[in-house]
């Protein structure tokens, strides 16, 4: 794509600027991140390059890699895109992508928008390549003398793309259609005129029915989005989700039918979602931020070294020692974290969420809200009250069972370190 745009941009009144992401999952990234640079400097187009660390945000997100990756590094382009004043962020997927997303969702059980998945423009992201194959890219190189990287993750059929790409489109292809792909795509243009219209009239609809709240959100009242057909109550809800969020990308079918549920019953339920908002049900449905307030049931504890500190109304008791660390942690576990001591600046305290939290979690290039790291962790409002931390002079250093800080890397050994420990038990009456 960097090479079409390249021999386009005079023509197109183009200026262009590379971006790439190291997901920090294989070997060979490295040498990936090389050849951007290289292709980069071959075309005169200036690059950014960024390293994440898509493993554990896998984790720490309880999400698979591959949703893990799409998040960070369409993160990471649009940071990139507002930093430098860009209009679109171009992306090179195929027709090929195209097809093998139609049928993931497919076999997900997708509704209308994961059948019209990857469309030419969806927002800030352009997809100038959809008429194009994989053949024909690859010819495209051959022509232009570029011998491209090739992903060794894309030879591995552990992964459903990778199978279906490798064996069910070749099986099809040769037993059912032989133009199978250009069946789905054709589908998918079909679907994406439906699509946009049921869009259209559930944005109608939201402009008829959903009125501001004092939360600074948005509500709908029960009887009349119960009045509304079932494809629009769907697409209304997401839309007001989306409206506070700035996307509806992470609302999944059963957030959707738990909460329509819940306003069909009357039920006075809440949802918290992944993406920042809060879903209310009572008389209304209500959508608003979710609120990240300081904890003011638990004043700072400073914990002496060595020492303990005990925290009875939480049922929570934190100890510190130093010791002499002879080899790095394999680890670090949910109840224990090795601190090395010229990076911590004392007093060490025990504390609740402060609003402007933040930490850089380790292996990660940049900071995070802490409000972010729980959300992300499902961690809920009512244990987010009662979450402790360990912090020091200079900032956060421990979320206890869900990150530390990158001030925890063990740089060399040995070496002077704290080993701090945390206990749960009841909490008292």
């Amino acid at each position: 794509m960097l090479a079409v745009l390249s021999a386009l941009r005079s023509h197109w009144d183009l200026t262009l600027h590379a971006a790439h992401f190291h997901h920090g999952l294989l070997d060979e990234a490295d040498a990936d991140a090389e050849f951007v640079t290289l292709i980069c400097e071959r075309f005169d187009v200036p690059v950014r390059i960024e390293r994440g660390d898509v493993g554990g945000d896998a984790r720490r997100m309880h999400r698979n890699i591959h949703e893990a990756a799409r998040t960070a590094r369409n993160g990471f382009l649009r940071r990139a895109a507002a930093e430098i004043g860009a209009d679109v962020i171009a992306l090179a997927h195929t027709g090929d992508d195209r097809v093998e997303t139609i049928l993931q969702n497919l076999f997900r059980g997708t509704g209308l928008a994961g059948l019209c998945a990857m469309p030419p423009r969806e927002g800030d992201l352009v997809r100038p390549m959809l008429d194009a194959t994989r053949t024909m890219t690859g010819s495209y190189c051959r022509a232009a003398g570029i011998v491209p990287r090739r992903d060794v993750s894309n030879r591995s059929l552990r992964y459903t793309r990778t199978r279906m790409r490798a064996e069910l489109l070749p099986y099809v292809e040769a037993h059912i259609n032989p133009r199978a792909r250009q069946a789905v795509l054709r589908m998918a243009e079909l679907l994406t005129e439906d699509h946009a219209h049921l869009e259209q009239e559930a944005s109608q609809a939201f402009e008829r029915h959903v009125r501001s709240s004092r939360q600074g959100g948005y509500r709908i009242p029960c009887d009349e989005m119960e009045l509304l057909p079932p494809a629009l109550r769907t697409r209304v809800l997401r839309q007001m989700i989306g409206a506070v969020a700035g996307s509806d990308a992470d609302v999944t079918a059963d957030d959707v039918r738990q909460i329509l549920a819940w306003a069909e019953a009357r039920a006075c339920a809440n949802r918290q979602m992944a993406s920042g908002v809060t879903v209310t049900v009572g008389d209304d449905v209500t959508v608003a931020a979710s609120s990240w307030p300081e904890t003011p049931m638990l004043p700072p504890r400073e914990l002496p070294v060595p020492g303990c500190v005990s925290i009875p109304e939480l049922g929570v008791h934190y100890c510190a020692e130093e010791l002499t660390l002879s080899q790095p942690p394999m680890s670090v576990h949910a109840e224990a974290v090795v601190l090395p001591s010229d990076a911590v600046s004392p007093p060490l305290t025990i504390r609740g969420v402060h609003a402007g939290d933040r930490i850089r979690p380790l292996g990660m290039s940049g900071s995070k809200s802490v409000a972010d790291h729980l959300r992300d962790a499902h961690v809920g409002s009512q244990d987010r009250r009662r979450f402790t931390l360990l912090a020091d002079a200079r900032g956060v250093l421990w979320l206890p069972g869900v990150c530390v800080d990158e001030r925890a890397r063990i740089a060399s050994v040995p070496c002077r370190a704290l080993l701090v420990r945390r206990s749960v038990q009841p909490a008292e009456d």
